[in-house]
């Protein structure tokens, strides 16, 4: 015996459980975008782009800019951001303070930096920190504190140093 009503009841069930489950996700997903978009506009700025501005060439042993129109109002902290999202898993770099001309950074954990990047990897890390720290106006050293190993030394260095 078949029971076509039952069938389109259970038909019709299955398709409003699955819009019901299905509205919402977007309902909030839309909410979501809606409250960053108005807390973007309550503060009058955009996300900060945690983009790499530098890129190691390792083929030509140098820097590359990647992006020539990014203005260099990058503060410490976001260029320590962005160091930090391209290393991630590998390196952290915290801030410790900032002088007029010299940020000061520590790197409690040097492993990775110091025993397994090898001296070109650690080379092109500091080179690439150094350059992202200095994207700030009026900063051009950079101090770097950390438990010195076999392929990178701590110091104070800048743009000139590579």
């Amino acid at each position: 015996m078949q029971y076509p009503a039952l069938s389109k009841i259970a038909s019709i069930l299955s398709c409003t459980l699955f819009l019901a489950c299905n509205g919402p996700t977007q309902n909030n997903s839309d909410s979501e975008s809606e409250q960053k978009k108005q807390s973007y506009s309550n503060t009058d700025s955009l996300p900060v782009d945690d983009s790499p501005i530098w890129s190691y060439d390792y083929n030509a042993d140098t820097l590359i800019r990647l992006d020539s129109n990014r203005s260099n109002t990058v503060t410490a902290a976001e260029a320590i951001n962005i160091i930090n999202k391209t290393y991630q898993g590998k390196v952290t770099l915290t801030l410790v303070g900032q002088g007029a001309d010299t940020i000061k950074v520590k790197i409690e954990h040097p492993e990775v930096l110091t025993q397994q990047m090898g001296s070109t990897g650690a080379q092109a890390y500091i080179a690439l920190a150094t350059f992202t720290l200095t994207e700030q106006t009026g900063v051009n050293y950079v101090t770097f504190d950390f438990k010195e190993g076999d392929h990178a030394s701590p110091g104070t260095y800048s743009r000139y140093s590579f």
